[in-house]
């Protein structure tokens, strides 16, 4: 799988699955070049954003935070596990600062730069136990979940989340979100189908069907005024 998608230095990354690996697209735009090999024990590499003009990642199989080192060519270590979080299954950059969205128990943390270290923001949205993914979109913070699959947004002074979509017919995992041509759009991972948010309706609309055999849109980013995604 590739799981996340992030573009950096002007140039699209992707991080993967089973081996935790991180590759970039080639110049020629039609092959992926490997950029790092696996972050030790790390076997999935959930999430990419960049902040700072850095790149991170968020993991699975301890749940921590790495940042592409200076030359562009190994990780290295910013955070150590958020105490039971075992997956960062989102990075965003919202007003400034770096965020991440959880499992186990849906929560939503920022980043302490200073202090190397996670702080909680949101507890656990009701049943959600995932938060899959992260995305800002007029200038809030949205999450897809997993768990009902369903739309949420930040209000970051009350410390908890309001739903904004219920679940996408049987669509219960919001794996990836991106802001595109001023609209929401959710990739799924209960059928791999491309969603737009209808803020006016507040509920989901389907774009695309599953793109052959592919069951999940892992990923989703903008490349070069297109929407990309990762299966």
């Amino acid at each position: 799988y590739v799981f996340s998608l992030a573009v950096y230095n002007e140039r699209l990354y992707g991080g993967t699955g089973l081996g935790g690996r991180l590759f970039r697209l080639n110049a020629a735009g039609n092959a992926w070049e490997q950029v790092c090999a696996q972050l030790d024990g790390q076997t999935q590499i959930l999430s990419l954003a960049v902040y700072n003009n850095r790149l991170y990642g968020g993991t699975y199989g301890g749940g921590r935070l790495f940042r592409l080192n200076a030359a562009g060519n190994a990780w290295e270590q910013v955070c150590a596990q958020m105490d039971s979080q075992t997956y960062i299954n989102g990075l965003a950059v919202y007003d400034g600062r770096l965020y991440g969205g959880t499992y186990d128990g849906g929560r939503l943390f920022r980043l302490n730069l200073a202090e190397n270290a996670w702080e909680q923001v949101c507890a656990q949205l009701n049943s959600q136990a995932y938060t899959m993914s992260l995305a800002v979109y007029n200038s809030r913070l949205y999450s897809g979940t997993y768990g009902g699959g369903r739309l949420f947004r930040a209000t970051e002074t009350a410390g908890k989340w309001s739903q904004v979509a219920g679940q996408l017919n049987s669509q219960a995992h919001i794996r990836s979100l991106a802001a595109y041509n001023n609209e929401v759009y959710g990739g799924t991972a209960s059928g791999g189908r491309l969603f737009k948010y209808n803020s006016t309706t507040y509920a989901w609309e389907q774009i695309c069907a599953t793109l052959n055999a592919q069951t999940q849109i892992a990923s989703l980013a903008v490349y070069g005024d297109r929407l990309y995604g990762g299966t």
